[in-house]
């Protein structure tokens, strides 16, 4: 426990020097502090070794594509290149995304969400302050690739992990789309997205769900709706959460005069709802026996926590009537 708290303090470390550094080798030694921090607390069963492992060798290729750029230091646009290929080989991004979805099925729910937030927030800063002196259609492409591969990823998808791996690529997508318009629309629309994502593992974590679509029919009722209302709110259905912050980004595009860019985001959020809601379906339409939330739960007092959170997906209503 005190070794966990202590990786959990490096890590923390690590971003405030990404936060509070404009210094490349302060940067690079931030990202170096969370990764190494977070393998420990990869391997914390012999199954879940291999994934560690997975994590620390394509993180370690990253860091050398990092460290690579530095003999180009003269060469402004190759260095720009190079920082960028490293900085979305480490957030897990197409086309440098094969090694992401794979340590999927070796890692817990709170490893996950470790990886999907705080593991998150160290490469797409970086990615930032890259894009602060110089924006190209190369990240452009990068946007288009991660929310075409996130949203065709996820489709047919049985295994819940996967699904919320393809999810994060996707929102990637999203998160990179919002650097465009300045560094506040990238911090809000990644806590939003880390709320939601919060909201719908913590779900999963203590109603202990299963890790298969196809044991969703002995759901109850109430577990499928709190399940789901989260799921639509990360897809960016309204009037939920994850629609306020994806029309930010949407509308922000079109003010901007990319306006083939907004329609592609549509289209792709729309893709992403298209299966989201037919997974509603399916296991509602499933459910013959309904239980009560409770007998699952450990302690009442959780199943209120996450029904709150659950509740501030309805926030943006509040929004839209005092338009």
């Amino acid at each position: 426990m005190f070794l966990q708290g202590l990786f959990l303090f490096f890590i923390l470390m690590g971003i405030i020097m990404i936060f509070s550094s404009k210094s490349w080798l302060m940067i690079w030694v931030g990202l170096e502090l969370t990764m190494f921090s977070f393998i420990p607390l990869l391997g914390e069963k012999s199954q879940q070794v291999e994934g560690a492992m997975k994590y620390f060798l394509a993180q370690t290729m990253g860091s050398l594509m990092l460290i690579m750029s530095t003999p180009f230091l003269f060469m402004e646009s190759a260095v720009f290149y190079f920082l960028m290929l490293a900085l979305i080989f480490k957030v897990g991004a197409p086309p440098l995304h094969f090694w992401y979805i794979d340590i999927m099925y070796s890692l817990n729910w709170k490893q996950l969400w470790f990886l999907f937030t705080i593991q998150k927030i160290g490469p797409l800063l970086s990615l930032f302050y890259l894009l602060e002196s110089k924006m190209n259609n190369l990240f452009m492409g990068f946007i288009i690739l991660s929310m075409f591969t996130g949203s065709m990823g996820g489709l047919n998808q049985k295994y819940i992990k996967i699904l919320l791996g393809y999810s994060s690529i996707s929102h990637t997508g999203w998160a990179l789309a919002s650097m465009i318009f300045g560094y506040y629309m990238f911090i809000l629309y990644f806590i939003m997205y880390s709320f939601i994502l919060t909201s719908l593992m913590l779900i999963i974590y203590y109603l202990n769900l299963p890790k298969s679509i196809f044991h969703m029919e002995w759901w109850s009722l109430k577990d499928s709706l709190l399940f789901f209302m989260n799921l639509l709110s990360l897809g960016g259905m309204p009037p939920f959460l994850g629609f306020f912050m994806k029309w930010m980004v949407i509308e922000s595009l079109y003010k901007a005069d990319f306006y083939f860019m907004s329609m592609y985001f549509i289209f792709m959020a729309l893709l992403t709802m298209f299966y989201y809601i037919n997974l509603f379906i399916y296991t509602t339409m499933n459910n013959i026996i309904i239980s009560k939330l409770f007998d699952k739960m450990k302690n009442k007092m959780l199943f209120k926590e996450v029904l709150i959170m659950t509740s501030l997906n309805f926030l943006p209503l509040l929004f839209f009537m005092f338009l």
